[in-house]
This record gives C-alpha cells, structure tokens and sequence, in this order.
C-alpha cells in the first residue's frame, strides 16, 4: 500500500469521537475467559454501532501462537459517491477453544446480522466453518443467513469479474461461464482492499499495529509458476492476521454483487420454448 494514500483513509486526530468512543479494539485470551466464565461477556460493543445499517465482517483463524482476529465494517455511503468501508471493530483472541470461538462468531453475527461473514478456510480453519454455520442453521434466529457465512481458501481461484468482450449465449445455462475471469482469492483480495485505499473509500482508526500491518507486508516476483501477466506475487513472511481479516471483508463486500449473481443465473434461468416445424 502507498503510504500517503493509507494515511488519507485514516483518522489522525487521536482525540476524535471515532479513535476514543467508536473505535472497539479488544484482545483477550483464554486465561481471561477463565477469569470471567463466560466469554460472551467479553463482547461489549460501543451501543453507536447501531446507528449503522449495513455490516460487513471478516476473520483470520489461529489456535495457538496465531491469535484468531475479527474485523467488523459498517458501510458508509454519501450521495452521488461509491459506499466505503468503515472499520468500526478489531477483536484479537488467543488461544482460545474452537466452542467458545464459535460462540464469539455466532453472538457477533446476530449483534450486527452482516450482509456477508468472510473467513480464511484454509487449513485448521475449516472445521471452525462447518461448525458456525451448523450452530447458526440451529439458532432460531439465525437460520435463514446460513448463507451469509462464507468460507474462502486463500489459494483458491474465484469470479472476480466479467469479460464484456465476451458474447454470452443466453439460451445456454452456462453461457455466462465463458465470460468469467478467475483470480486467486489471496491476489483478489489484495487487490480488492489496496483498490478502496486509492479510493479512499476505506476509513481507518489510529491504530498504529494495524497500521503497521498493512505497511509491513511486501510483494516480490518470481519467475516460476506464473500468472496471466507473466509474474507470480510472492508475500513475505510473517504476522499480518489483521490485515488478512481486512482482505476477507473486504472480499466479502466485494463479492456479494458477484455471488448474487452467478445464485440469480443459477435460480431463474429458464429454457427457451421449444419451435416445432
């Protein structure tokens, strides 16, 4: 990320409304859960919150020395403008049980019912998928956004867009598919959040580990596996669970038109009548 375009997206008077009162940024681990019993009671978001409609929620999964870190954005839109992204939470568990993180999932998606709920399946963090959306198709209130709960593998290749060059037969159930352009999730993802920075339609708290995050990563090249432009992105090493939790909402809100989509082809296509001669 640029610099000083990362910075315009931040909020840098340390005393404003949004650093001191909006802003909930919480970190516990399972020690604290054993002092108080219960770790719902951990959760205490800011009752401003509710002025907002539209949530967007991303995760990064750890167990042991990776902590899991949850990102919640509220969608801010100004007449005439695109919607931006507007981080309003940043909760870093560690070390904490696969039930009780969740009961952490499950206790935020009913508080803020997002629109989407975008985690990194990859690995260890696939049984904790399975598990949220069977806990919320048993949850009385939560069943019927299952499917806001989604699950992405970082190496996986998914839509990001739609070749307009492309002449789609509408007559062909999977016409739609030739237009497709697939990108790794990792890349997309990426690419998605550096677009709302340079946009500035991503508002940010002064939070200095977060944003160290998104300045400490780097991208080099290599020459062995390449992509469409003749290049494979290799990303150093390290820390960067928040960042990773941000690319995930922000695929989320990305994806959502995409995904709406391709459910809406799939649902309400209908064969052509049939012509008799």
């Amino acid at each position: 990320f640029v610099l000083s375009r990362l910075m315009a997206c931040c909020d840098v008077s340390h005393s404003s409304f949004y650093n001191e009162s909006e802003y909930w940024n919480i970190e516990f681990d399972d020690s604290d859960v054993e002092d108080v019993g219960d770790i719902i009671s951990l959760i205490d978001p800011p009752g401003t919150h509710a002025k907002y409609k539209n949530f967007w929620m991303g995760a990064d999964i750890g167990w042991t020395l990776a902590p899991t870190v949850i990102v919640i954005f509220a969608e801010v839109s100004e007449k005439g403008k695109e919607p931006s992204l507007k981080l309003l939470g940043r909760i870093t568990m560690r070390r904490i049980k696969t039930m009780d993180q969740a009961d952490v999932f499950i206790h935020l998606i009913n508080t803020y019912r997002p629109l989407a709920f975008a985690m990194d399946s990859t690995g260890a963090g696939l049984p904790l998928l399975e598990l949220i959306q069977e806990k919320a198709r048993t949850h009385s209130e939560l069943n019927n956004v299952v499917d806001r709960i989604k699950g992405y593998n970082f190496s996986e290749k998914i839509v990001a867009e739609f070749d307009d060059a492309v002449e789609v037969d509408e007559d062909d159930p999977d016409g739609y598919k030739k237009a497709e352009i697939r990108k790794t999730v990792l890349v997309w993802a990426t690419d998605v959040l550096r677009m709302l920075v340079d946009e500035k339609r991503l508002i940010l708290p002064w939070d200095k580990e977060l944003i160290g995050e998104f300045q400490g990563q780097t991208v080099t090249y290599a020459k062995d596996a390449l992509d469409p432009y003749g290049r494979k992105r290799l990303y150093s090493f390290g820390y960067f669970h928040s960042l990773d939790a941000c690319r995930m909402a922000a695929l989320a809100f990305k994806q959502n038109a995409i995904e709406q989509f391709i459910k809406n082809q799939e649902d309400t296509w209908e064969a052509p009548a049939a012509i008799f001669l």
